[in-house]
């Protein structure tokens, strides 16, 4: 069902050019915005030149922070970013963006941080905290949330010194210093490491906050600073899948309760928190003037936030009177067209596009934005349609080599049509470059592998995937692929009772449209690696001959050995990865059942409690040398 919009005249494409909103109603964005462009930003807004310039600058040293931060660590920026800072007479009361409201947004193309006080501290180091969390939740999804939420309040402070010479980080937040010090009824570790999500404690989030904050800001600036880089080895670790024990054993040189009672110690002895300082070079945070920003560029990006805030009532009106204003410019269409996609108006978004693209081109977004609202409306496209969706995509990658997901619904359409060949699966890996932890990405990924018969591949980042994700309906989606390929890995794997075989598409695909032409692969900041989204197994390990595959409900494993039997056993046979460095076994089927003559294996299992049926839970099995 079509949601129409508040304003009648939206809801014909005929009309859409010729909104009623008379051309000198009030605008919130005025004439008078500049724009800048440093390193990473793009930033427009009519505040203060000094205000502009010392925000940018620590934006910045922000930036250049968490790289030398993650630089062991596959860091992943954020899509382009573009820095909104108004001052105090320009800000957006009237807009419905009210103080308490969220200032930033992440969206699929672009990254929107809105600042309407530049003189407010507090406001910039909530933008700071956010972008972090956004940034780990790309770059380290494994790590859990008290040191995900602990390191965006470590960073939050950044800021250069007066003289400029240095970056100053993890000031103490004096709030957090204090509930610490009046708490004597702490969470304590063991409860920090449970919880998952801010949601499960609402009366208990200061505490927790203050509480992974502390721990965090200890572990980062321990033994005189050393701690920065055992942290960031720690969060490399943890980022790979190790457990926290193991990780910090070897990260720090001491066992975990030894550091836990360092930390409560030095929370005894009420030391004030030592900060860290960080020394870079004079270029860091400089900005250039590109120039004035046109009303009705400032109009649509005002448009673009209230889309990302979803604020569509404020939105719709805000962009009704950029096209009024400028009826064939193509911004406020380009930043009306998500808005006009989530409501299902497709034949709308490319009317708008196509109309204001006869005065100049849409840009890469436009283009994707056609592309998508083509894809979305035609389940099956037809040839014409096809052809059409991947020359927009193709234009978009041309004009935005960065730009994630044209390159990953480019791919889609050849996996939709059968079309397996390396330059479609290119683009696809291209896009796991960019995005690594895009659950949407890594699901096309694992299907393009299963049509190319590469089910051991798949199986490794699809159970990564359901490992890590949170979202339940993604999570459902691997869940039901991994079905489809249970215990067959590589042409190799369990077949019979229990099991679905894998029937792979080999006949002539059928003829190509077009073929892609694919952009370099850019490389993330810090990593030359490609896609970040292998299931590290980590567990106990029994050696022994596989004399018993059972497969009648889940799957049960009997191994021997000189000292008798070991039984492992699982509800879940999908995720038991199943491997083998012997050139011999490529191609060979096991079979479910008594396996004669056994073969030699390793399992690596999960511990049970003693009494329980089994010796353990199965992770992984490797078929090894007699």
């Amino acid at each position: 069902m079509r949601i129409p919009f508040i304003v009648s005249g939206f809801r014909h494409r005929a009309a859409l050019l010729a909104v009623l909103w008379p051309v000198c109603a009030t605008s919130y964005a005025q004439n008078d915005w500049k724009q800048f462009e440093s390193e990473h930003f793009t930033i427009v807004g009519d505040a203060d030149l000094d205000d502009t310039e010392r925000i940018v600058a620590d934006l910045e040293g922000f930036q250049a922070a968490l790289e030398q931060f993650f630089r062991t660590t596959a860091m992943r920026s954020l899509p382009p970013a573009t820095l909104v800072v108004l001052d105090g007479k320009g800000d957006l009361r009237r807009t419905g963006i009210e103080d308490g409201d969220q200032r930033f947004f992440v969206g699929p193309d672009r990254t929107f941080a809105l600042l309407t006080d530049p003189g407010n501290d507090e406001a910039f180091e909530d933008l700071l905290h956010a972008w972090f969390l956004a940034i780990a939740e790309r770059s380290i999804p494994n790590v859990p949330l008290w040191m995900r939420e602990g390191l965006a309040a470590f960073y939050r402070t950044t800021r250069w010194a007066e003289d400029g010479s240095r970056l100053d980080i993890g000031r103490p937040i004096d709030e957090y210093v204090r509930l610490i010090r009046q708490d004597r009824d702490r969470l304590g570790f063991e409860r920090l490491a449970e919880v998952a999500s801010l949601s499960e404690l609402p009366e208990l989030e200061d505490r927790f906050r203050a509480e992974a904050w502390a721990l965090a800001h200890y572990l980062m600036t321990r033994e005189v600073g050393r701690g920065h880089e055992q942290t960031a080895e720690l969060v490399r670790s943890m980022a790979s899948g190790r457990a926290f024990e193991e990780a910090a054993d070897e990260a720090f040189g001491i066992g975990v309760p030894a550091l836990l009672a360092e930390f409560d110690a030095n929370l005894e002895a009420a030391r004030t928190p030592p900060g860290l300082t960080l020394a870079l070079g004079p270029n860091i945070g400089r900005m250039n003037a590109v120039g004035e920003v046109p009303r009705i560029s400032a109009m649509s990006t005002i448009g673009a936030i209230l889309v990302a805030a979803g604020l569509h009532r404020e939105a719709e009106a805000q962009l009704g009177r950029a096209v009024a204003e400028d009826r064939g410019a193509p911004e406020p269409y380009v930043a009306l067209a998500p808005l006009l996609i989530e409501q299902g108006r497709f034949d709308e978004v490319r009317f708008a596009i196509e109309t204001a693209g006869r005065r100049e081109d849409p840009g890469y977004l436009g283009h994707y934005y056609f592309a998508l609202s083509l894809i979305l409306e035609n389940p099956e496209p037809t040839r014409n349609q096809l052809a059409r969706i991947r020359r927009e995509l193709q234009v978009a990658i041309d004009q935005e080599p960065a730009f994630a997901d044209a390159y990953h619904q480019l791919a889609a359409s050849y996996l939709a049509t059968g079309e397996v060949f390396d330059d479609a699966l290119r683009l696809l890996e291209t896009a796991l470059d960019l995005s690594p932890n895009n659950p949407d990405y890594v699901l096309t990924y694992g299907s393009f592998l299963i049509q190319q018969g590469r089910f051991d591949d798949a199986r490794e980042i699809l159970v990564a995937l359901v490992d890590r994700i949170g979202d339940s309906a993604t999570r459902d989606r691997g869940v039901e692929i991994l079905q489809s390929i249970a215990g067959r890995t590589g042409g190799r794997g369990l077949v019979g009772e229990g099991f679905a075989e894998i029937r792979t598409n080999t006949g002539q695909p059928p003829a190509r449209i077009e073929e892609p032409r694919v952009a370099p692969r850019p490389q993330a900041a810090g990593d030359g690696a490609g896609i970040q989204v292998v299931r590290v197994v980590s567990g106990e390990q029994q050696p022994g001959l596989l004399s018993l595959v059972d497969c009648r409900d889940g799957l049960e494993l009997t191994l021997e050995d000189e000292t008798g039997s070991y039984v492992f056993r699982t509800d879940s046979p999908e995720r038991v990865e199943f491997s083998s460095s012997i050139a011999g076994n490529i191609g060979r089927e096991i079979q479910c059942g008594i396996q004669d003559p056994p073969i030699r294996v390793v399992v690596t299992f999960q511990p049970v409690e003693l009494g329980s049926e089994s010796d353990g839970v199965p992770l992984k099995v490797e078929f090894v040398e007699d």
